[in-house]
């Protein structure tokens, strides 16, 4: 029970961090706004909009706090994330997974866009202001650090910790729910918690880090790419054909990948018990 505590403790400071900061850099803003006499919802628009610039400085924030709070206790963020090299097959099949993922993001979406159209609305609204961003500034946050801040603190920090107390795929699913909790709204935290724990068996797959974070920037590049494309409109049509070509990648492209994925496995070889022989035994 303690264990499971000094989980949640553990997320939950990092979590505070992490908003903490984006907490810092909101508050000037919102003043000066105020003095220059906006208010209410326009001004909630405003810091609405101000949520990529937010990303960037929280997430960049968090990972050099990370770094000090490890360092004073004389311990190597990187090394405990894993940053251990993988091979060019396990990186490829771990791209493959992050673009495929997406459509089954986009299953997901729609079916749950019937069952919650009230809370669809107001996901489509903050996926709307992502969209209104300048271009390069949503690749820096939502390509770059995002995945690099998020990996570090779930597959890195949170799942290491989980994984010293407890079964390794209890940890894989624990820190792919806290993922999507993280995400904060039932769209994202669902399908955020299904690639959490993808991410998290790629990582125990591969022993490195690389594996869940080129899923993690490839996913969410696909995803940008596809918000200014014509064929990112196309699919979010109500038509049959999109859900159907989403439908049969999910089932085929995905876990076929996965599995490729797994057979880059090499399971550590158990040692063999060394008997000692006792002096006083041999004649």
């Amino acid at each position: 029970m303690k264990s499971y505590l000094r989980m949640i403790g553990l997320f939950v400071l990092l979590v505070a961090i992490h908003q903490g900061l984006a907490f810092l850099y909101l508050v000037p803003i919102a003043t000066y706004y105020t003095l220059l006499g906006i208010e209410g919802e326009a001004l909630e628009q405003l810091l609405y909009a101000q949520g990529v610039n937010a990303t960037i400085f929280s997430g960049l924030g968090s990972l050099l706090v990370y770094l000090i709070i490890f360092n004073s206790r004389k311990e190597n963020l990187f090394v405990r994330s894993r940053f251990h090299k993988i091979s060019l097959k396990q990186a490829l099949w771990s791209a493959a997974i992050g673009v495929s993922f997406v459509f089954l993001s986009l299953l997901i979406v729609h079916v749950m866009s019937i069952m919650f159209p009230t809370q669809y609305a107001n996901y489509l609204e903050m996926m709307n202001v992502l969209v209104d961003a300048p271009f390069i500034v949503i690749i820096l946050a939502v390509v770059i650090v995002a995945p690099l801040f998020e990996e570090i603190m779930f597959r890195g920090i949170v799942f290491d910790s989980l994984s010293k107390r407890m079964n390794v795929y209890i940890s894989i699913i624990i820190a792919g729910l806290f993922f999507g909790i993280y995400h904060m709204n039932i769209f994202q935290g669902t399908y955020a918690t299904l690639i959490g724990i993808v991410m998290g068996f790629s990582l125990v797959w591969t022993k490195s880090i690389w594996a869940p974070m080129i899923i993690h920037f490839v996913n969410n590049l696909v995803s940008v790419l596809l918000s200014y494309s014509a064929i990112g409109a196309w699919l979010d049509t109500e038509g049959a054909l999109p859900i159907i070509l989403s439908i049969l990648i999910a089932i085929t492209i995905l876990p076929f990948s996965i599995y490729k994925l797994y057979q880059t496995y090499e399971k550590p070889v158990p040692e063999e018990p060394q008997i000692e022989l006792e002096l006083d035994a041999i004649v």
